[in-house]
C-alpha cells in the first residue's frame, strides 16, 4: 500500500475538524476514496485507528503520524479512547490534460483568461 501522496497531487478538499462523537457515517463504515483521490488523516489530539479492508488492517494514528489512504482501497475510522480530534486532507493527483483546473489551483486565474 501507498504511504505517500504523489508528488504533484494538489489539495482540493480540508474537512471540519471531527472528535469521537462527530466521525460521519461515510468514514465509519467501511467505503472507499474515488479514483486519483487520496486523503490524509492529521490527528490533531487522541488517537484514531485506520482500518484498510475488510481484513481490517488496523493504524493507530496519533498527532504528528498522519495516516495516508489511496484511491478505490476500502477504510474505515474509529477512536481509539476518550480524547480524539482530527481533520482529512483531499488530494486529487495531477491532471494534465486539465489547465483550468491546475492554473486555478496554482492562484494564477482561469486558463484564457486575460
Amino acid at each position: 500500500m501507498a504511504e505517500e501522496i504523489p508528488s504533484g497531487a494538489f489539495r482540493f478538499e480540508l474537512s471540519a475538524t471531527y472528535n469521537r462523537d462527530t466521525i460521519p457515517r461515510e468514514l465509519s463504515r467501511l467505503s472507499s476514496l474515488p479514483a486519483e483521490v487520496w486523503a490524509q488523516v492529521i490527528v490533531e489530539a487522541g488517537a484514531l485507528d485506520l482500518s484498510f479492508g475488510s481484513v481490517s488492517t488496523v493504524q493507530r494514528l496519533r498527532p504528528g503520524q498522519d495516516g495516508i489512504v489511496p484511491p478505490e482501497t476500502p477504510f474505515k475510522f474509529s477512536a481509539a479512547g476518550g480524547l480524539l480530534q482530527f481533520h482529512v486532507e483531499y488530494y486529487h493527483e495531477p491532471r494534465l490534460n486539465d489547465a483550468e483546473l491546475i492554473a486555478g489551483e496554482l492562484g494564477k486565474g482561469r486558463a484564457g483568461t486575460g
